[in-house]
């Protein structure tokens, strides 16, 4: 399961390159800006559960299964949680002029 969740991060990591570079011509807009900033915040997901699932392997093994639900859960809270705090709204990262080079 943490393999699948990995692969369809990986797959959401690199879509946007491929959005930049063949539907924006490569130019930097305002609409590559915000389905990078959309794709990249739902690539977190399926890498939180893989860490979640990860830490709740580790912690099973050791200390049983409730421990390890406890840990993989408190984990994957902990990773989105925090993800919310490092994408603010990225458009204001775009001269006003709309980006074009």
């Amino acid at each position: 399961m943490a393999k699948l969740t990995d692969k369809v991060q990986n797959n959401l990591v690199l879509a946007p390159a491929a959005y930049h570079r063949i539907l924006a011509d490569g130019e930097d807009t305002h609409e590559l800006v915000h389905f990078v900033s959309r794709v990249v915040s739902w690539a977190l997901l399926p890498l939180a559960v893989a860490l979640g699932l990860d830490v709740y392997g580790a912690i099973m093994r050791f200390h049983g299964w409730r421990a390890g639900s406890i840990g993989g859960i408190l984990t994957v809270v902990a990773a989105l949680g925090g993800a919310r705090h490092r994408f603010p709204d990225r458009a204001s990262c775009l001269p006003p002029g709309g980006g074009a080079r």
